[in-house]
């Protein structure tokens, strides 16, 4: 496999004899920029992944699929796109849309989602070779990984599209414009056209599986769901399956 110029590929084996090598990712970058185009990244978020081949052992022998809630932490001010290495497989992602929901709910915070499992897929443009792919869902994964691609997230103009009722935004409704907007929302990049410099700051968040969500969605979803607790701040959270591991 091509190396990554982010990530690093790490493999091992699970306890017992189990003899099979199984290979994940050690991190996802979740990145933040001022250019759709990947060439002025401000940030570098990154998630170190599970490494825990054990686990992995357990979904290759046909255990349930892992769902994994990683909060990502935003900058101070407005990012204009965000960008994620597709290393992993994506179920969906929550933007923040209030951050206390009222008096009563001020620990609870409102988010819009794009979710990639709940479609069978969508054409996603590739600016740089000026021509569409059409991008295959999972009801159970969601996105699938591409280890050598990028999505970029027009954040600001994914803010406008979700805050429109759901009926009025549909493309056979003529009261808003999907065909013009809705395909360059969310654009698919070669890994190695996103450039980190010196310059770029560099977030650490380490694994870990905490979360007091976790019980409420294994409970409602059939999915085995672990999450992050600490930083719980944090205002932008990406559902991971650990399926691809």
């Amino acid at each position: 496999m091509e190396p990554h110029p982010r990530s690093k590929l790490v493999t091992g084996h699970a306890q017992a004899f189990y003899t099979t090598t199984f290979g994940v990712w050690d991190s996802i970058h979740v990145m933040f920029g001022d250019k759709k185009d990947g060439s002025s990244i401000k940030r570098d978020v990154v998630l170190s992944n599970n490494q825990n081949f054990n686990e992995v052992r357990k979904y290759d022998d046909g255990g349930p699929i892992r769902v994994i809630l990683r909060p990502v932490p935003v900058g101070e001010q407005r990012d204009n796109f965000m960008f994620i290495d597709l290393v992993q497989q994506v179920r969906a992602v929550y933007f923040p849309v209030a951050y206390k929901s009222g008096p009563q709910s001020e620990h609870l915070c409102t988010y819009r989602m794009i979710d990639f499992h709940l479609r069978k897929g969508a054409e996603i443009r590739l600016p740089s070779e000026d021509r569409s792919v059409f991008l295959s869902f999972g009801s159970s994964i969601g996105l699938d990984y591409r280890h050598h691609e990028t999505l970029c997230f027009d954040l600001g103009g994914i803010y406008d599209y979700l805050s429109v009722a759901r009926k009025t935004r549909e493309a056979e409704d003529g009261s808003y414009d999907t065909a013009a907007m809705g395909p360059e929302l969310i654009t698919l990049l070669n890994c190695y056209e996103v450039s980190i410099d010196p310059t770029t700051v560099k977030v650490d968040r380490p694994f870990t599986r905490c979360i007091a969500l976790d019980s409420v969605l294994s409970d409602n979803f059939s999915v085995d769901v672990v999450g992050d607790r600490k930083n719980s701040a944090a205002k932008c959270s990406i559902s991971w399956s650990m399926a691809s591991i």
